[in-house]
This record gives structure tokens, C-alpha cells and sequence, in this order.
């Protein structure tokens, strides 16, 4: 078993239709939800994340090609194998090349693959958060899963698909320059999540150096006042942890991070909102989020000189803090000037008044306000305004 890398220029148009009849034969007998419709849609995907992605490998064996895996910076953007050489280690030997060779740290799977999970899971890798829709807001859950901060990928004795979409195997659309994931940063935050806010060290330099990168992402995005949404939101594909069809994001967005923020479909965030995802930060389909909103993950230690920054006797300095995931279920409304604090849910269907302060969850189709948030009134039929707007004329 050999593992070639093959760079860009020298992936001929036949080895690229080789490989995409290879995750053909891997994902029919793999990925079970897709239809012969998702198949025939993925296609041309595939083909292209082939050719495109920065580092692709290929494992020969007697002189065919069985397996591939590619990444995008630390990110596992696929990792398939033929159908008929499943089981003799193919998978492990591409993940631990990507892991070592790579540096990879993160990678997206089909939660309708458990089989894929299992396998990553085995390799040390640990799930960070969960968006209900693929990369280009299909509806195919994915699984966001990091290396573990004591992890190192092995060689299970099974395989399976993962990519950002449910067959593709690159992320949809361009992301800006510097806009990649990983490094510790994204072992330490799934660590944090994974284990129900662990603590961890938030000066540590990789990690900081990520904080860096999506301060500059997101100074680009919010430069390109004059695009439309659609175009704007396309500079966030592969830098977000998922960018749900037709959400939108305004002028004045900043993330901590950036790829703990998962959106859903046809969501909207008005000016000025504010995601520090230490965490996981997921937002269901059809939210609405008014202007100057903050999603709060990290924690901090109470006592003044555990917060205070601290150096070792090598002179590093520690910043001691965890981190709890926030959820907003589809269809909520949160209304302006609201902060959601860390390990918050709100259900779905509910509306949060401006202003409110959440520290605990809030049950679906329920009004809340206040500070701090409480629960005011179920919300019900008889708030239905379908007659006024049929007097209206607008519907």
C-alpha cells in the first residue's frame, strides 16, 4: 500500500474521473440517505473539490487506486474509499497521513454516517458541535468533529466518507484569504464543549494567532458594504463552521473564532451582532436576530487573581477560561440589544424581547423578557396576524 500526494497541476482529468468513480462506488455503499438525484447533483462537485482542494493523496495498491483523502489547511475536507477495499486499512493510513503530514485538526461528517463517525470518533477525534444542514444548506445534518487535545489519529480497522457536504468533497463557495480553521485552538474548544466546559488556556499562541485571523476575515467582510447578501455571505463559506442557503449576515458582525458558528437556513442577523464561540453557537433554520445581539460562550474563574493573566517560570503567559454552546432552535426571534450567555438554549418558535439578559433556557413557542430573562406567556394561535394581513392585501 503506497500513499502518493498529488499536487494540483498534476491531477490529469483522468485521475479526477477515477477518484469521482471511486467516491461513487463508496458513498452508494456507504451513504445510504442520498438519492440517485443527490448523487447525479454532487457530480460535478466532486470533480471540482478534486481538482481544487490544496493537498490531495491517493493510496495505490497494485497499481489501482483505492482511497483518497484531501484537506484544505487542517481541515479534512474528504476521505473516501472503494467500496472493495474497505476494512484492510485504507481509511486509517489516509487519516493518520493527514493528521501527521497535514497537521489536520477538524473535519465535518453526516451524522446520517454512523459508520464515519465511529471511525473518527476511534481516531481520537471528538464531536464540537452540529448543524443541521450541510455546507450549501442541504438537509443533511452534519457532525463538526476536532482532534482531541491528547489525540492523535490511529489506524482503525474500518472506513468511511467524510467531507463538508454529504458526498462533496470541498467546502462550497471561496473563503477569504487566511480564512482556514484550525490548529489548538479547535482541539482546545471541542475539548471545552465535549467535556462540558473543561479549562483551558485562552492565551495559548496558536490559539491566539486564530483569533487574529478571523479579526482580519471579518474586517474584510464587513468592508463589502455594497455587495449583495448572497455575494457577501460567499466570503464566509469554509471560514463559518456552516453557512446555511440564504442566511445573512449585517454590517458590524464579529466573531471570536469563527468555525464554532453554525447557521441554518434563511436566517437573518441585523447590524452589529456580536458571536464569541468558544463554543459551538448554533442556530436553527428561519431566526431572526435583531441589531447589537451577543451570543456569549466563554466563562471566566471568579476570583480576580485566577482571571488575571498569569505567567509561568518560562515567562508564558496563561489566561485561564471554559466555555459552554449556546442553541437557538428554528424560527426564534430575538429581538435587539439581547445578550445570550454561556450553555443557553432557546426553544423553538420563541421571541425574546430587547434588551433581555438570557442565562437559562427558554421553552419553545414561549415570550420572554427581561433581565434576567424569564418566561412571560406561551405563545399561541390566537397571536396569529393572518387576517390583518389578508385585509391588507399582502397575503
Amino acid at each position: 500500500m503506497d500513499i502518493e500526494e498529488i499536487e494540483p497541476q498534476g491531477r490529469a482529468p483522468e485521475l479526477v474521473g477515477r477518484l469521482a468513480q471511486m467516491w461513487e462506488r463508496s458513498v452508494r455503499a456507504t451513504h445510504g440517505f442520498l438519492s440517485e438525484d443527490d448523487i447525479a447533483g454532487l457530480r460535478p462537485e466532486v470533480a471540482a473539490g478534486l481538482a481544487a482542494v490544496g493537498r490531495l493523496a491517493v493510496v495505490w495498491q497494485d497499481g489501482a487506486a483505492v482511497g483518497f483523502a484531501g484537506a484544505q489547511d487542517s481541515h479534512l475536507e474528504m476521505l473516501f474509499v472503494d467500496d472493495a477495499a474497505r476494512g484492510v486499512g485504507v481509511g486509517g493510513a489516509l487519516l493518520a497521513h493527514a493528521v501527521k503530514r497535514w497537521g489536520v485538526r477538524t473535519l465535518d461528517v453526516n451524522e446520517q454516517n454512523p459508520l464515519a463517525a465511529g471511525f473518527y470518533e476511534r481516531a481520537g477525534f471528538v464531536v464540537a458541535g452540529r448543524s443541521p444542514v450541510d455546507g450549501a444548506g442541504r438537509p443533511f445534518p452534519l457532525l463538526h468533529m476536532r482532534l482531541g487535545l491528547a489525540g492523535e489519529a490511529g489506524v482503525p480497522g474500518t472506513a468511511g466518507g467524510s467531507t463538508r457536504s454529504p458526498a462533496s468533497p470541498h467546502a462550497q463557495g471561496a473563503g477569504l484569504p487566511g480564512s482556514s480553521v484550525p490548529s489548538r485552538k479547535a482541539a482546545a474548544r471541542a475539548a471545552s464543549a465535549s467535556a462540558g466546559g473543561a479549562w483551558f488556556d485562552s492565551a495559548d499562541p496558536a490559539l491566539m494567532r486564530d483569533h487574529i485571523r478571523a479579526c482580519e476575515v471579518m474586517a474584510r467582510f464587513n468592508a463589502q458594504q455594497g455587495m449583495l447578501d448572497a455575494d457577501r455571505m460567499k466570503m464566509l463559506h469554509g471560514f463559518l463552521g456552516a453557512v446555511g442557503e440564504g442566511s445573512s449576515l449585517s454590517t458590524g458582525a464579529q466573531v471570536d473564532y469563527g468555525y464554532n458558528l453554525f447557521l441554518g437556513r434563511n436566517c437573518f442577523f441585523n447590524f452589529n451582532c456580536t458571536f464569541l464561540d468558544g463554543a459551538p453557537i448554533t442556530f436553527g433554520d428561519d431566526v431572526g436576530v435583531g441589531p447589537g445581539c451577543s451570543f456569549v460562550t466563554p466563562l471566566h474563574p471568579l476570583l480576580a487573581r485566577e482571571r488575571a493573566r498569569c505567567e509561568d517560570a518560562g515567562g508564558t503567559g496563561h489566561v485561564w477560561e471554559r466555555s459552554l454552546p449556546i442553541t437557538v432552535e428554528s424560527g426564534a426571534w430575538i429581538a435587539a440589544n439581547v445578550t445570550v450567555n454561556a450553555g443557553v438554549t432557546i426553544g423553538e418558535g420563541a421571541v425574546i424581547g430587547s434588551g433581555s439578559v438570557v442565562t437559562r433556557d427558554i421553552p419553545p413557542r414561549t415570550l420572554a423578557y427581561g433581565n434576567p430573562c424569564r418566561p412571560v406567556r406561551a405563545i399561541t394561535e390566537a397571536e396569529s396576524v393572518a387576517d390583518a394581513l389578508a385585509e391588507a392585501g399582502l397575503v
